[in-house]
């Protein structure tokens, strides 16, 4: 019997938490006010598909809220359901949701893990048991493939090669080329003491169902006597992309943790940084040399490569924000050559970010600029410009909806620009 009461009144109490979180958030939202993207000059169809991320706060509240064309919508205002369903999803995923219900259920919404085009679409991810315990549980595929015509699937599962060895496997990217599926991961070794990372490439034979091959593409073991220097693995191509990508882009970045003055505080130091450029279609790899003439304009000790590397085909592009602007700087790869820079003049004295950087986004030949802090003194200006031909397609800013609003201190800060 007392073990019915204790379920009973922790129901209640989920109940009631439940009820004052919507209450309070029901409150809350009322009073926050909406933003808008508007439109200064260029095409506003540029921005129809663009979602901006951002934090408000002022004297009295704040929230997280995302701003898009059809205006804007804070997290309290979104319901439960809603946050378990789709809502956060981008935009070709929550598409393919609506067209493929079926074959969509009960699949995670990481970008990372399908892959898209015509005739197709293909998922996989790695599905595992173990927690706490290296020793318990274990790694396995898990793929699903969708023909688009027949509306048939293809479903295969299979335990993950080496598994002991292995800590955790992540899925970075998928990809279909000539009816074999290639599943690139990311490794976690933990082997008789020794810890590291490796990026392999697993490749199945849809039409057979099986694993054909699977290959190590790069790889460190960190330096246990030496906890204070650690080796950093990176992909460098756009997290949200589920179409076709040629080339992946891999930044390794040797760090090390020193106390220089003596007074224990500690500082972080680039010892060395390479790239690796693997080409996903032939499986060939090769070191991507930087430029001498990047190595001159860019500090990449300051800024993240992050925000300033991106690859689209057989391009690389490096971005550089200044004071009037931006400098784009296209280097192709196949050619192994730096082509004509693109300059995008978009800042007036008045309207130059300072000391925010700007949140950046680069895709299908287009830059996608928004201005990451606003409040009453300060725009937060939106830019969509052609990669090619250095045109400005949009020009805009986003805005308040609520004139009274502005009579309170209020700060706007965007956080990530999502297609």
């Amino acid at each position: 019997m007392k073990r019915y009461l204790k379920l009973i009144s922790m129901i209640i109490v989920v109940v009631l938490v439940i009820g004052a979180f919507y209450i309070q958030s029901g409150l809350a939202g009322s009073n926050l006010p909406e933003f808008s993207i508007e439109t200064t000059s260029g095409n506003a169809d540029e921005v129809e598909s663009l979602t901006i991320h951002a934090d408000y706060r002022d004297d009295v509240q704040g929230d997280s809220l995302q701003i898009s064309a059809a205006g804007s919508t804070y997290n309290s205002n979104i319901s439960f359901l809603k946050q378990l369903g789709n809502y956060y999803m981008q935009n070709d995923l929550k598409e393919l949701q609506e067209q493929y219900k079926g074959f969509m259920r009960g699949k995670w919404s990481s970008p990372q893990e399908y892959f898209v085009d015509d005739e197709m679409v293909a998922y996989a991810e790695v599905t595992s048991s173990r927690y706490g315990d290296i020793h318990l549980g274990d790694f396995s595929f898990k793929i699903d493939v969708l023909d688009k015509q027949s509306n048939d699937s293809i479903e295969l599962e299979m335990d993950v090669p080496e598994q002991e060895k292995f800590d955790n496997v992540n899925v970075e990217d998928v990809q279909v080329i000539d009816g074999m599926l290639k599943v690139v991961t990311r490794n976690d070794l933990y082997e008789n003491e020794i810890q590291g990372t490796d990026f392999r490439v697993y490749t199945f034979d849809l039409q057979k169902q099986e694993l054909i091959n699977e290959e190590v593409i790069v790889e460190h073991q960190n330096d246990q006597q030496n906890e204070e220097k650690w080796t950093d693995i990176s992909i460098l191509n756009n997290y949200n992309a589920i179409q076709s990508e040629k080339y992946l882009l891999f930044k390794i970045e040797i760090s090390e943790l020193n106390d220089s003055a003596g007074d224990y505080e500690y500082v972080s130091t680039i010892l060395e940084r390479n790239f690796l450029v693997y080409n996903v279609e032939t499986g060939e790899k090769e070191e991507f040399i930087l430029p001498e003439e990047i190595n001159d304009i860019f500090d990449f000790n300051i800024n993240s490569f992050h925000e300033t590397v991106s690859i689209e085909g057989s391009t690389v592009y490096f971005t550089n924000v200044t004071e009037n602007g931006i400098d784009v700087y296209p280097y192709d790869i196949e050619k192994q050559e730096l082509e004509a820079e693109q300059t995008f003049e978009l800042f007036s004295s008045e309207s130059t970010p300072g000391m925010y950087s700007p949140a950046l986004k680069l895709k299908d030949g287009k830059i996608y600029f928004v201005n990451s802090f606003k409040d009453k003194q300060t725009d937060a200006n939106i830019y969509v410009g052609d990669l090619e031909t250095g045109d400005i397609l949009f020009e805009g800013s986003i805005e308040l909806k609520n004139p009274s609003a502005e009579k309170k201190g209020y700060q706007l800060h965007i956080y990530d620009v999502r297609l």
